[in-house]
């Protein structure tokens, strides 16, 4: 069996940026944008419902990271971050990843869908199975948050892009 391309690149070190001792972040290999990230863990996992709990959330903190990366390197004026997950959803590699594609206004990427319009008894019939499913697959009750205060700077320059998005946060 041939090996996957993904832990090929991380065992060869190609296109890999970052990596810690569970996850490597490398530029996409054919990517939908200049800056295209991949975040994903070192063992071969196919699927994301094969990947331990632990390393998704490792994921997630590291997608946080790379955004900001995005936005200070590549000036990006956002970013989107998604699982490509299964075939049907345009997984290209055989392996666990979580894009991070950074996004600047009229880029011309078009990760945008037209909403199906469904009848009402689609939509209770989806919502039933949903909410009976949901009490069997095992998530766990989240642990009590306490937020953080986030102070504006007060002497920020109107034309620093890095204060304005910081500014964006709610």
């Amino acid at each position: 069996m041939a090996e996957c391309l993904v832990c090929h690149c991380i065992k060869n070190r190609e296109f890999v940026i970052y990596e810690n001792s569970a996850l490597a972040v490398l530029i996409h290999p054919s990517p939908a944008v200049a800056g295209h990230l991949m975040i994903v863990p070192k063992e071969h996992f196919p699927i994301v419902e094969s990947v331990p709990d632990a390393i998704i959330k490792e994921m997630m903190v590291v997608s946080a990271k790379m955004s900001v990366l995005l936005f200070e390197a590549l000036q990006a004026q956002g970013t989107n971050t998604l699982w490509l997950n299964g075939a049907p959803a345009h997984q290209q590699f055989n392996h666990a990843a979580l894009h991070v594609i950074p996004r600047k206004e009229n880029d011309n990427l078009m990760l945008s869908w037209a909403p199906k319009q469904l009848s009402d008894d689609e939509m209770s019939t989806a919502e039933l199975k949903l909410k009976e499913g949901s009490k069997e697959v095992g998530i766990p009750e989240p642990k009590k948050v306490v937020p953080v205060e986030v102070k504006k700077a007060e002497t920020a320059k109107e034309d620093d892009w890095r204060l304005k998005y910081l500014n964006r946060i709610p």
